[in-house]
């Protein structure tokens, strides 16, 4: 489950995209996360999250560490 009372999560403006929003939220409720990980709780395809992971390193929003991601 991704919501909960604890966490409020703001969206930088930047992200537009739906499906990139989304994994952001995740990451950043989860706080860390595997390719397989996202895939089985957001039921994205790998295909369609490796791009939005990827595009959220180069924007800075996210880093990899160790084959997981994190928020930075």
């Amino acid at each position: 489950m991704l919501s909960t009372p604890e966490h409020q999560v703001t969206v930088p403006d930047t992200i537009d995209s739906p499906a990139t929003k989304l994994v952001y939220v995740a990451i950043t409720v989860i706080e860390t996360a595997t390719v397989s990980r996202l895939h089985r709780l957001l039921d994205l395809s790998k295909l369609t999250l490796l791009p939005i992971l990827w595009s959220l390193v180069d924007a800075g929003f996210i880093q990899r560490q160790e084959g997981r991601y994190v928020r930075r």
